[in-house]
């Protein structure tokens, strides 16, 4: 990947995210600093004690400091040492990720050191109704009444920012950003494909129907093995389905029928470091989940070339436009009628390349990495000279 403004003078970035878990956010920053780490210096601080990707983060070229509190919990020492840690290396720029970073990062304001630094908020999820702990609650809640205090709020999806909007967030310095996505070599994809097949151990006219993601509720996993009961019963053993993401039983997420997870028809991939290999080897990928904002796996999957069937929550209809089919959240009945319905279509030759082609040529021209580096520098930029206005 090309680093975007190579040459500038560096700006500093301190981010301030929650948890390095494997999730959405935290790989849309590990891809800014990777796309960007020859022109930006990024201190990255974790809040809690998740960081499995702080290896990664690292060998990406930021630094990386775990505060190790209490996941959820804000408090006055966390307050401390995330002030102190923000200031370590005079940052031109605070980044604070989702809504308990940016709870912590308006109370850090306590310092005058810190206001003095322009602020950016990255949100990145909806907020449809759904089941949030007292902790999360209280963060939106906080980040709500403090919402006019960054210089800027990025969401990352259209319908996240007017839910925001609706729920009373300041408005005056938002702006989307969708994620970004880099698209790969044909070779690769036909490379993935086989290999994947293979070691599944199904032939080129049996049609993978894949979805991804961890299992909670949140994802959609019951309504995907129950789409797959249906879609089973009328093209049989032409059909397979694959899980990619941690098995519920093994996650220990609460809400998830074990049981039906554990259906025999599903052929369980367990938790993958890179998903978009198994979206390659797939025909059909579902995107099942009953809330999301800008969700990754519809990029990665088109990026592959294997169209989507997604459920409309967050922005997902917007990404898969006319290259897909949407369906209600929640609706099992009409997941599985759209499945089939992919089926059918990808089975002509004709068809499926002229599907592959668009998906690929949509993610690269409307979504690639370096569009998103280049906006995420000027949001950077244009805070700066907004901060440098207001004090001048």
């Amino acid at each position: 990947m090309t680093n975007v403004h190579e040459g500038e003078n560096s700006l500093r970035v301190a981010h301030l995210i929650s948890g390095l878990g494997r999730g959405g956010a935290e790989t849309s920053l590990l891809r800014l600093i990777l796309d960007t780490h020859r022109t930006l210096q990024h201190h990255v601080v974790c809040m809690t004690d998740v960081s499995e990707m702080a290896g990664a983060i690292e060998n990406a070229g930021a630094r990386v400091t775990v505060l190790g509190a209490t996941r959820g919990v804000l408090n006055p020492i966390l307050l401390l040492s995330a002030t102190r840690a923000l200031l370590t290396e005079s940052p031109d720029v605070v980044h604070a990720w989702m809504w308990h970073a940016a709870a912590l990062s308006s109370m850090c304001r306590i310092s005058a050191r810190i206001r003095s630094i322009p602020c950016v908020w990255g949100i990145r999820s909806s907020l449809d109704s759904g089941r949030r702990s007292l902790s999360t609650r209280i963060a939106i809640a906080y980040a709500r009444a403090s919402s006019w205090y960054p210089h800027a709020i990025v969401f990352n999806s259209q319908r996240s920012r007017a839910q925001h909007a609706f729920a009373g967030f300041c408005m005056e310095h938002a702006s989307v950003i969708h994620n970004g996505i880099d698209v790969p070599d044909e070779k690769d994809i036909a490379h993935w494909r086989r290999t994947i097949r293979a070691q599944i151990g199904v032939t080129d006219d049996v049609i993978i129907f894949i979805q991804v993601g961890r299992a909670h509720p949140d994802k959609g996993v019951d309504n995907f093995i129950k789409a797959a009961q249906i879609v089973h019963a009328q093209l049989g053993a032409r059909a397979v389905f694959v899980r990619v993401g941690k098995p519920g039983w093994e996650s220990g997420e609460s809400g998830v029928n074990i049981a039906l997870e554990r259906s025999p028809l599903i052929y369980h991939a367990g938790e993958q470091l890179n998903a978009r290999p198994w979206l390659a080897a797939a025909d059909v990928c579902a995107m099942t989940s009953l809330r999301e904002s800008c969700p990754n796996v519809v990029l990665e999957a088109m990026s592959v070339g294997t169209p989507v069937v997604a459920t409309d929550v967050g922005d997902a209809a917007l990404l898969v436009g006319m290259c897909g089919w949407v369906v209600q959240p929640n609706a099992p009945d009409a997941l599985a009628e759209a499945m089939i319905a992919a089926a059918s279509t990808i089975v002509q030759p004709s068809h499926r390349a002229r599907l592959s082609k668009d998906c690929r040529t949509v993610m690269a021209s409307r979504y690639s990495r370096e569009e998103v580096a280049r906006k995420q520098i000027a949001i950077y930029q244009g805070v700066i000279q907004l901060s440098q206005s207001h004090r001048s």
